[in-house]
């Protein structure tokens, strides 16, 4: 059958859609203990001990949470990288000038390049962000990541992403408490926290008008 970006993006709404609403039963579940902490994460001053009671037992499910919803906003990832990989229509003959330094070293390969779509968010077009996004998700389990282009993406990112106590290590490749970073990418650096947001940058990233 032959697809086109906006049949593609239709026929993948229901998984991506159920992808999100398990990031929503996530939220729930952080709801209940963010307002008993500090921005750093410590626990407020004066709680009781019902409340720590609460975040005792929080404390050990949160790995997991943050685990499930990595592998969750992964999983949107690559739903999207696909879509620009086998539908994108506009491959630039050359880097756009501002992330050009993202492509030192790296050749100018009309793989990469169709990946230059898209707003640019902190100094990297949307893009790029999931194309970079999306391979450390699928090689998380290697450590370290190969290719160039991915590893600059996530430079740029640390150096330009506002330094929130919760994002200072967001999108550092050496953050030893961090195995997927794509929560990062897609809630925080994209933007993209909610279905419509996908879809409005789907549509942007594609090309649909």
């Amino acid at each position: 059958m032959e697809r086109t970006p906006r049949k593609y993006l239709e026929d993948t709404s229901h998984t991506v859609r159920h992808l999100y609403l398990g990031l929503e039963s996530i939220e729930l579940l952080w709801q209940d203990i963010e307002p008993m902490l500090l921005d750093d994460g410590r626990p407020k001053p004066g709680l009781d001990k019902e409340d720590f009671d609460v975040l005792f037992d929080a404390s050990r499910e949160c790995p997991q949470w943050a685990f499930s919803e990595a592998v969750l906003c992964g999983a949107i990832l690559e739903v999207a990288f696909m879509g620009i990989q086998c539908f994108s229509k506009v491959v630039p003959k050359t880097p756009p000038e501002s992330c050009r330094p993202l492509f030192d070293d790296v050749s100018e390969n009309p793989r990469f390049l169709k990946f230059c779509v898209g707003e640019e968010r902190y100094g990297v077009p949307e893009g790029l962000l999931i194309y970079a996004g999306r391979n450390q998700y699928a090689h998380w389990d290697e450590k370290v990541l190969k290719d160039p282009l991915n590893k600059n993406v996530f430079r740029r990112l640390h150096a330009e992403f506002p330094k929130y106590p919760t994002f200072e290590r967001a999108f550092d490749l050496s953050n030893p408490q961090i195995d997927i970073y794509a929560r990062f990418i897609l809630r925080a650096a994209l933007g993209w926290a909610f279905y419509k947001d996908y879809v409005v940058g789907m549509r942007r990233v594609l090309g649909i008008t």
